[in-house]
């Protein structure tokens, strides 16, 4: 599978950066406890949650997502590009305007799961 995933944090923002080089590649299972956004920023995506497969979702496209689990997200276009976009969250769920830049954004992904 060639999907390559990247992370970066803003003063209140998280962004995971996923590329997937084939049609195909797919990102496997994830559970957000928050609503947060896709945007395919180039190529197309489909997602699964359940038994329900989304329609297929091309660039340029933003897309609203509800909390709960995603089965799997796959590129159904070469060189797809997307990036999920989450809002920083304390321990108790409420949104951190203000995290300290030292923080480690893999601490924040993680507030953001159910496990």
């Amino acid at each position: 599978m060639a999907l390559d995933v990247k992370v970066g944090m803003t003063k209140s923002v998280i962004c995971r950066q996923m590329e997937f080089k084939n049609a195909g590649d797919k990102e496997d299972a994830c559970n957000y406890r928050f609503y947060h956004t896709i945007l395919v920023a180039k190529g197309a995506i489909k997602f699964t949650r359940g038994e329900e497969e989304s329609p297929e979702q091309k660039s340029p496209i933003m897309l609203f997502m509800l909390p709960g689990p995603i089965d799997s997200i796959v590129a159904t276009e070469d060189d797809t590009l997307i990036f999920d976009i989450h809002i920083t969250r304390k321990e108790d769920g409420t949104i951190d305007d203000e995290p300290p830049m030292s923080e480690d954004v893999i601490e924040y992904l993680k507030r953001l799961t159910i496990k």
